[in-house]
């Protein structure tokens, strides 16, 4: 069988793992795993930020999410948005469905834990939307959870699967499901029903690991920045991602993006919407020296132009400066004409908030009548003191995009889209 599968896997941005990704990477690698349903309680971001390091290393992420409902807990795969936790049974199965998701109950029986199991009431209200059902939980600290939980699976007649419910690395690849095609959100039940269950008895030790995590969190929980590296197929990925959130309440007749960086994505959003895409050239107050040193950074190594990028984004969305929306000035590189009536503004990534916010007052003095909607694949929590991102995806990344002379996809983007970088070198005068 080609694909080996862990399900129900948690990181540390579950409030009881600690996990990060490059140990959750040397697991995979050493057991073997190329598919991985990052589930954590009550959250994505994890599988939204991750997804694109796994990929490019070989290992698919189903983004997922262990939500807590007023009955329970119950898992969604292949989401592209968090779920509120605190919703009935009911609503969440919905919105999981809404998603195009998977419906999985996990650990159906828990003396141990017996506060977050789904109430059997629950279950028998929407076992008939359910895809999934535990049967052996890598948590299970007792044989007989095991089997009170094949005889509720047998009982509601549900589709039987294993889940790892790792929280530390050590847990990770002794529960997953070894199939001969990967999971996907459209062929989930058919290659569930001729998969290889392996289920590895609990390592009770695990337990106390997250006890003293948990209690750490409680006193001291910093919220590092990630670095996300994203090639040419992650921003596809991520691009229809961003398009679905926004398509669940807005339908754009025209696309607005800021370049460079937004190029890309604005393109790529543009076609699955349908809609004419057009760009506008965006100059900040400082880049002239940037551009006048380009010259010498070119030659760097890529290491140090990618760390010296770094910290350029750390310092500029650290400072929160009240006078940022002065700071970038804007001009089209094709104007919008038509009668448009619901614009989208799409960019890369919010720093400051400065470019966005004049792209903003553009729009709407040329377009009085129409509704502007801002979209960005990441937002800086300092951008927020400028102005408010209708929908995003990452929170507090720091994005390399082909379209960055850091990214090893940059020599591919300069090839296939150079003219249109040479029109905003002209425009940019």
């Amino acid at each position: 069988m080609g694909y080996k599968t862990e399900f129900h896997l948690h990181t540390k941005y579950s409030k009881d793992s600690c996990m990060g990704k490059f140990a959750l990477l040397m697991m995979c690698k050493l057991k073997g795993l190329n598919c991985i349903a990052i589930t954590d309680h009550n959250e994505v971001q994890a599988a939204l930020n991750w997804f694109s390091f796994f990929r490019q290393r070989g290992i698919k992420v189903i983004v997922g999410e262990e939500v807590f409902t007023k009955e329970g807990e119950v898992i969604g795969l292949f989401l592209y948005k968090r779920i509120a936790a605190g919703l009935s049974i009911e609503q969440t199965v919905a919105e999981i469905r809404r998603q195009g998701g998977v419906v999985y109950v996990p650990h159906p029986y828990d003396e141990k834990r017996y506060k977050t199991i789904l109430k059997s009431e629950a279950l028998s209200r929407v076992s008939s939307q359910v895809d999934c059902i535990e049967i052996h939980n890598g948590r299970n600290i007792s044989l007989d959870f095991d089997k009170k939980q094949k005889e509720i699976s047998e009982r509601y007649c549900l589709p039987a699967i294993v889940g790892g419910d790792s929280h530390v690395f050590f847990e990770v690849g002794r529960n997953a499901c070894e199939t001969d095609e990967c999971f996907e959100a459209e062929n989930f039940g058919d290659v569930l029903a001729s998969a290889k269950l392996n289920s590895s008895p609990c390592i009770k030790f695990s337990h106390t690991v997250t006890k003293f995590v948990r209690v750490g969190k409680k006193l001291w929980h910093p919220q590092p920045k990630e670095f996300i590296e994203m090639r040419f197929e992650d921003v596809k990925i991520a691009s229809e991602m961003l398009q679905k959130l926004v398509s669940d309440e807005y339908e754009p007749d025209c696309i607005v993006y800021l370049a460079k960086g937004g190029f890309l994505i604005g393109e790529e959003i543009g076609r699955l919407f349908d809609v004419p895409v057009f760009a506008l050239s965006s100059h900040r107050s400082g880049e002239g020296l940037k551009k006048s040193a380009s010259s010498v950074l070119s030659r760097l190594p890529r290491f140090i132009k990618s760390g010296l990028r770094r910290t350029e984004l750390l310092l500029r969305t650290s400072r929160g400066s009240k006078n940022d929306s002065q700071e970038a000035s804007l001009c089209f590189l094709s104007e919008p004409k038509g009668d448009y009536r619901s614009i989208l503004i799409v960019d890369d990534s919010v720093d400051s908030g400065a470019s966005m916010a004049a792209a903003v007052s553009l729009i709407r003095s040329k377009f009085p009548s129409s509704e502007v909607k801002t979209a960005a694949l990441n937002v800086f929590p300092p951008s927020e003191k400028t102005m408010s991102v209708d929908f995003w995806l990452y929170r507090n990344c720091l994005l390399s995009l082909p379209s960055s002379k850091d990214n090893p996809d940059f020599e591919a983007f300069k090839e296939e889209w150079g003219r249109e970088i040479e029109k905003l070198k002209e425009a940019r005068g």
